[in-house]
Formats: structure tokens, sequence, C-alpha cells
């Protein structure tokens, strides 16, 4: 019994193992020894033939190769989701393609490892043989269970998780290239790349497909514990030191560097690096390393070594496994073709029939009405516009350039409501009680959109371009399929938006 506890220590080294799988191999190795001693005795009987010594040590043989059978399966067991799962094979080959165990001085068995993948945790068993040196003659006697069926184990390692891929039109911000922007934002972002103000506030998730800049979240960008947020990134992260508690999670295929406390999991491909009095309110996952400092997990810090784990910070548990890499962060960026309209018409409000007094007034029709087509579009400032949402949709689509600066915006959302009049004006604010009309209004630019400050309402969704100017207030959500969202004249425009889905862009 000694002999066969030295074994399982061998295999799980000095870490804890599943006292169920151990107990199990114990107990087969009792059974067998006391299976051996009732055959000694038998053996030991003046009267016992040849044959009969013979036949009792195959049968020891059998119960052997069976007990090894045991072994291995009780030895699954109690490394899955253990804390030596991933040194799993390696531990059952023991350097070597065939591995030998003694349950007596005279009965043991041996296991042969063939098409062992190590890095994956997978390895079949060829075959199992049971032995006895039989007692005074020197006999050797085996039975060979051969081939072994059913004994093969893939340790997956923990789950790799990542966002939610809920797509584009659920961003409020949704471009290919990059978005820059100060001010209050109501919604998630996806972009290549995200440059944000310091004093940005955003109460929504954020998307970074680039896989060279790294994600830089301001401190103001939080999450709440209701209503948790995702930072997802195909490079490094870096949480600002000294923000507020962001409560989400944290998914990178680069390094992660946490300045602030998370109130979630983080799951990285590289480095986990906490700052000073960091932490982390939940799991780490990471396929490099964590550099603790003096930061707290609260929670298991999932790594491939004990020497992964640095600093003096504090953390609650850990799990060596074989790690998985967190889901890229590409699903919320699919771009839909543009519906470019075939016309040479332009609508320029000075010379058009939908403006009167320097007053245009666009009503709402048919979800999929195209009559708002142009190749180009322009409202300068000094006008007015009034969208009727009361009776339906209004879809704009413009083959070039879509061009605005009213003077004021009117939002008629009921037949009794007058257009051009205070109750119907859009103010600069955000939360409005009838901010739900926004998902009416869309307009399809091929070209590029642009806004010189003021206020708008619906969904806009830029082509070559989205060009925004600083104190711009508006209810809907801006996208760019083949460009940028950033300021007229380049830079961090401060803006105010709050996010409302668009009805007929949401079902393209």
């Amino acid at each position: 019994m000694k002999r066969l506890r030295r074994a399982v220590s061998n295999v799980f080294g000095e870490g804890p193992r599943s006292s169920s799988g151990s107990t199990l191999l114990w107990m087969i190795g009792a059974l067998v020894v006391l299976g051996a001693v009732a055959a000694g005795v038998s053996l030991m009987s003046p009267s016992a033939s040849r044959g009969k010594l013979e036949q009792e040590a195959g049968m020891r043989a059998y119960y052997n190769a069976n007990a090894g059978l045991q072994f291995i399966q009780s030895m699954q067991k109690a490394s899955e989701n253990s804390l030596y799962a991933n040194q799993f094979v390696a531990n059952m080959m023991e350097g070597a393609s065939a591995v030998t165990y003694s349950i007596s001085p005279n009965d043991g068995f041996t296991y042969s490892v063939v098409n062992n993948t190590i890095s994956q945790n997978e390895y079949d068993i060829e075959y199992i043989v049971g032995s006895v040196d039989a007692e005074g003659n020197n006999a050797k006697y085996n039975y060979k269970i051969d081939p072994v069926l059913g004994v093969k184990y893939t340790y997956t390692g923990s789950s790799g998780g990542g966002p939610s891929g809920s797509g584009l039109s659920k961003n409020l911000l949704g471009a290919k290239g990059a978005i820059s922007f100060g001010g209050d934002l109501n919604g998630n972002i996806a972009a290549s790349t995200i440059d944000m103000n310091e004093g940005s506030n955003l109460t929504g998730s954020i998307v970074s497909t680039s896989s060279t800049q790294m994600l830089t979240v301001t401190k103001n960008v939080v999450g709440t514990v209701d209503n948790p947020i995702e930072i997802c990134s195909n490079s490094d992260i870096e949480l600002a030191t000294s923000g507020n508690v962001l409560y989400g999670d944290v998914y990178s295929q680069g390094g992660v560097v946490i300045g602030r406390p998370v109130v979630g999991t983080v799951r990285a491909v590289g480095a986990v690096t906490f700052n000073s009095n960091a932490s982390v309110t939940g799991d780490v996952y990471t396929q490099g390393t964590i550099d603790t400092t003096n930061g707290h997990i609260y929670g298991t810090a999932h790594v491939n070594s004990y020497g992964d784990i640095s600093g003096s910070g504090d953390y609650e548990n850990v799990v060596i496994e074989t790690v998985a890499a967190p889901k890229s962060c590409t699903t919320e960026l699919v771009f839909p073709g543009h519906e470019t309209p075939s016309t040479s018409t332009d609508f320029d409000a000075t010379n058009n029939e939908l403006c009167v007094n320097k007053q245009c007034t666009f009503t709402g029709k048919d979800l999929n009405d195209h009559s708002y087509s142009y190749r180009n579009f322009t409202i300068p400032w000094g006008y007015n516009v009034c969208f009727d949402l009361s009776s339906g949709y209004v879809n704009i689509f413009v083959s070039g350039d879509m061009t605005v600066t009213p003077q004021n915006v009117y939002i008629k959302t009921t037949s009794s409501q007058k257009c051009f009049k205070n109750t119907t004006k859009l103010p600069q604010s955000l939360n409005l009680s009838y901010k739900e009309y926004a998902s009416k209004l869309f307009a399809d630019v091929t070209g590029k959109f642009s806004i010189q400050g003021g206020v708008w309402f619906g969904t806009v969704y830029g082509g070559t371009g989205v060009k925004l100017g600083s104190g711009t207030w508006m209810t809907g959500a801006l996208y760019c399929s083949d460009g940028d969202i950033t300021g007229l004249w380049g830079g961090r425009p401060d803006i105010h938006m709050d996010y409302v889905e668009s009805t007929y862009f949401s079902k393209r």
C-alpha cells in the first residue's frame, strides 16, 4: 500500500489531489493485495498442482490488468478541473512510452502511452498488461488488455469567453477606422481604434479591433452593478489609474494593465499587470503572466504555471491549467452595403420645394420608402428643418455627401403637434421623453456626413467619413463603413449622444 500511495504521489506531485480518485485507487490496490494473499495460501498448499498455480497466477494477472484500467480512469477523474490538470498527460507518461506500477512485491501493471499531444492534453492508452511473478519458479504471468477502448482524455482548459457580439446596430458609434471623441456618450462604441478625452463619460461597452494600437480606457468609463459593460481589444488594454470602479468584463488579445478597481472577469493572452492598490473582484485568466504588484485578486487566478505569478499583491486562489485565449473582438463591426441611389438630383435647402421661408419639412412614410433619394444633401445655417414622424418613417438616401448645419430641428410625434413651434423644438439635451422616435429617422450616406454642431436626430450611416463639430447633440446613432468618426478639423470633438436603435438599419 505504501508503494501504491507513492505511485499516486508521483503522478500528482506535491499538490492537492482528488480524494475520490486516490481513495478508489487504494481500495483497488487493497483488493488486489488481498487476492494475492489468498492466492499465496493456495500456492503454499502441498496438494496444489503446477496447473493450479498457473491458473491462479493467471487470474491475479487478470485482476492486476483491470486494476490498471481502474487506476487510469480514476486518475482521469481526479485530474478534471484540478490544480494539476495541464500536467496530467506528462505525469501519466513519466517521460516514457510505457509505465509500470507495483501493487505488491509480485503484482503490478504496465500501460503504454501513444499518440500523445501534451500541449493539448490528449493521449491514448495502447494496452494495459497485468503481471504476476509466481513464487518459487521465477515464472512471470501476464494478462493483456489490447487495445484499450474508450480511454482517451482531452482537457480543454478554461473557457475563452468573449464579448457578446451584439452587432453593429447595437452601438451608439461604430466605425471601420478610428473614433475620436470627448463629452458624454450613452451607448456602446466599436471601431478599429478609439481615442477619448480623459474627462469623457461613457456608459456603454467598448470594442477595439486593432491588433497594434493599445486601447486606453479613461477613468469615467464605468458601467454599473445592474448594467455591467464589456471592454474588448484585439491588442493591449490599459485601464486608467485613479479611475472610478469599472463594473464589467475585460477581454484582451494582448496584455492588460489594471490601474483601478474592476468588478468582473479579466481575460488576456498576454501579461496582466496591477498598478498599486488596483484590484479585480472576480477571476483573472491569462496565457501570460500576472504581476500583482500591490494589487488584489478577489477571485481565482488562472495561469499556466505557478511561475507565472509574481508581485507582493494578494490573490484568493490559483488554478494551474491550460488557459484558453479570449475570443476576438471583430464581431461588432460587420458593415452592410450602402443603398446608393441612382439620381442626379441634389437636395439644397436654398432651392427645394420642401423648403418654404427657410423651413424644410420631411413627412414620414412607409418604412421601406425611398422617395427621399439625392446625389448630395445640404442644409445650411439659418434654415430650420422639421421631421414629421407621427405618420411614419423618414429615410434619406444620398449617393454623395450630406452636410447639415440647421439653426433648429423640430420633431413632430403626434398629428396634433405643429412643426416649427417651441413645443416640437429639439433641445440640446439627452434622455428625451420622446427619444424612441429617433428609431424612425435614418440617413444612408455613401460619401461623407458632416454636422457643424447643434442638434440632430436619428441614425446616420456614413461611408467615407463622419465629421462632427464640437457642441453636437444627437439622439440616435452614428456609423462609418469606410472611414473615421472624428472632429471636423480632426481631434476629439466635444459631443453629447444618446443611443436609440434604428428600425430600418437594424433589419438590414
